[in-house]
C-alpha cells in the first residue's frame, strides 16, 4: 500500500465516473462480477473478476490494458440505483505466460483494515 500525498488543499468528491460514490468492503467480491476502473492514460474500463489474487487483490479480465500513469485509480462497482461503490485501488496489468491478460487490484477494505480506519459510508 502507498501513501498519496493530494497536496495542501484537497477537494474531497464524492463521484467516480459522474456517478454518486461510496467506500464498501470487499466480502461480497466474486468471480463473474463486474467491475470498472478509471486510469489516467486509459479512461473509464470495465471487466470482470476471474479470482481472487492472494489475500488482499482480484485479477479481471476483459478491459483494455493498462497503461502507465493507470495505476491508483479508483475500482468501482454499480449499485441498481446507479450509484458506484469503490471497492479497491487499480494497481495494473499482468501478462501471464500463457499469454493472457489479467488487470489487477488492491482492496479497498483491506488497505483501510490494515491502516487502522475503516471505509468511509454515505450520509
Amino acid at each position: 500500500y502507498g501513501l498519496i500525498d493530494f497536496g495542501l488543499k484537497p477537494l474531497p468528491a464524492r463521484f467516480v465516473n459522474d456517478q454518486p460514490a461510496t467506500a464498501g468492503g470487499r466480502r461480497d467480491l466474486q468471480p463473474d462480477q463486474t467491475v470498472c476502473r478509471y486510469g489516467i492514460a486509459t479512461g473509464t474500463q470495465c471487466g470482470t473478476i476471474t479470482r481472487a489474487f492472494g489475500h488482499h487483490q482480484y485479477l479481471t479480465i476483459g478491459m483494455t490494458p493498462t497503461i502507465g500513469g493507470d495505476s491508483g485509480g479508483p475500482v468501482w462497482t454499480t449499485a441498481t440505483d446507479g450509484s458506484v461503490r469503490v471497492v479497491g485501488i487499480w494497481l495494473g496489468g499482468r501478462t501471464t505466460f500463457a499469454g493472457g491478460n489479467y488487470g489487477r487490484f488492491a482492496s479497498l477494505s483491506d488497505a483501510l483494515t490494515a491502516i487502522g480506519t475503516r471505509p468511509i459510508t454515505a450520509q
